[in-house]
C-alpha cells in the first residue's frame, strides 16, 4: 500500500486519500506541528516554501514525526530536504508508489 493509500482521518469510503484530500491532511499536520502558529489555510495558499510562511525548523521536525505516524512511512532525511519544505513536493513524495513504509 502506498502512503497515499494509507487510511487516515478524513479518508473517503474506500480509505484512500485523493490528491486534494492528501494535500489538506498534510496542511493540517503542518498547522498542528506549528502549534497553530501557521494556519492550514496559510499552508494551502503558500504555493512554495513552508519556511516562507513561518514554519520553523522545530516545526519541520515535528512534521516529520507526524507524517511518519499518520502515514506509516519513513521519510529519508538523507534525501532531498526540499521535499520537506514544500507542501506540494511533500504531498507528491507521499503519493509516490515507492514511499517506504515503516515496520509499524
Amino acid at each position: 500500500m502506498t502512503a497515499a493509500a494509507q487510511p487516515a482521518a478524513g479518508a473517503g469510503a474506500s480509505g484512500v486519500l485523493g490528491h486534494e484530500e492528501l494535500r489538506r491532511r498534510v496542511a493540517v499536520l503542518v498547522s498542528r506541528a506549528s502549534d497553530g502558529e501557521v494556519t492550514t489555510e496559510e499552508v494551502l495558499d503558500a504555493g512554495g516554501s513552508l519556511t516562507a510562511v513561518g514554519v520553523t525548523s522545530l516545526t519541520l521536525l515535528r512534521l516529520i514525526d507526524a507524517v511518519e505516524d499518520e502515514f506509516g512511512i519513513l521519510l529519508d532525511l538523507d534525501g532531498p530536504v526540499t521535499a520537506l519544505d514544500d507542501l506540494d513536493a511533500l504531498v507528491s513524495h507521499l503519493a509516490e508508489p515507492g514511499a517506504r513504509r515503516g515496520d509499524g
